[in-house]
């Protein structure tokens, strides 16, 4: 349902060189006071005036935060990843807050706040995995679909490795999970290292960085899924392997590996990966992809 014009709220807004102040929309006092909001599946659209009012704004003002408020249920892979990468241009410390569910591409741009700034309500979730094609795809031709898969390739190499750098979880840990669909609450978001707090009031953030990695205190392991990652960590010491992924996990350069990488640990070379395309009636096809280790 559309909101019609005449019934878009307006509040008053006195700019810095106005004398008096002015009503005017809801969105553009928002706008100017860098309030951004992100409450649909990321699309071209969105992306679009996201990217725009974050450049626009940072080059008026490169000293002032942003407020990145989330209930996105997912979007475009490239999208997501463009949008991603402007929070990291912009000079100014982007705060991010999770409301409602964010899953797959919006739990990233969630975790892709400043660190200590990252932020979910309590009773806001979300899930993460890694982004992936439409099983079914009308392709003219198995080429095309064969440089989506490696686009693709990179794409999830790129999500994978963001992932393993601002949460300094395990490489295995980290791969295992993302190729599935894994809900957490926010207790287990700042367990894992996707956000930093729970809780907007006053928006008081941490000084340290300290949820960023596991701790030892078995008072902060009472659930399922914590246990699950300090097993799997102390598993991981146990068989003594040294932890440098940043190094293993390089789709630009595949064959490029660092010389004390486990054995144990498949190289992910898109360079391998293949398609088929399975055809159906009325002209519908769904694209398999294998990769061979």
């Amino acid at each position: 349902m559309s909101m019609d014009v005449a019934n878009v709220p307006k509040v008053p807004y006195q700019g810095p060189e106005e004398e008096e102040a002015n009503w005017v929309e809801l969105y553009h006092r928002l706008f100017f006071g860098r309030y951004i909001i992100l409450a649909r599946p990321l699309e071209k659209q969105p992306a679009d005036q996201i990217m725009k009012s974050m450049i626009y704004l940072n080059q008026e003002d490169q000293t002032k935060d942003f407020m990145f408020f989330l209930h996105c249920r997912g979007g475009g892979m490239v999208q997501g990843v463009a949008v991603y990468d402007t929070m990291q241009y912009v000079t100014g410390d982007v705060f991010t807050i999770g409301v409602g569910l964010n899953a797959s591409m919006g739990a990233f741009l969630l975790h892709g706040g400043t660190f200590t700034k990252r932020v979910m309500t309590q009773n806001a979730s979300i899930m993460i995995h890694q982004p992936h094609m439409s099983p079914y795809d009308r392709r003219a031709t198995s080429i095309e679909s064969s440089f989506d898969s490696e686009y693709l390739g990179l794409l999830r190499s790129y999500v994978a490795r963001t992932y393993l750098r601002r949460t300094k979880q395990d490489f295995e840990l980290i791969c295992y999970l993302l190729e599935r669909d894994i809900y957490m609450t926010p207790d287990q978001a700042v367990e894992f290292g996707l956000i930093d707090e729970i809780g907007v009031e006053g928006l008081g953030f941490s000084d340290t960085l300290d949820t960023l990695f596991i701790h030892d205190d078995a008072d902060a392991h009472d659930n399922s899924f914590a246990n699950f990652i300090r097993d799997f960590a102390r598993d991981r010491e146990d068989r003594s392997i040294d932890r440098r992924p940043a190094e293993w996990f390089s789709p630009w350069n595949p064959t490029t590996l660092d010389s004390n990488r486990p054995n144990n640990i498949p190289v992910l070379d898109h360079r391998k990966a293949r398609n088929i395309v399975l055809r159906g009636e009325n002209d519908s096809a769904k694209t398999l992809q294998t990769t061979v280790l």
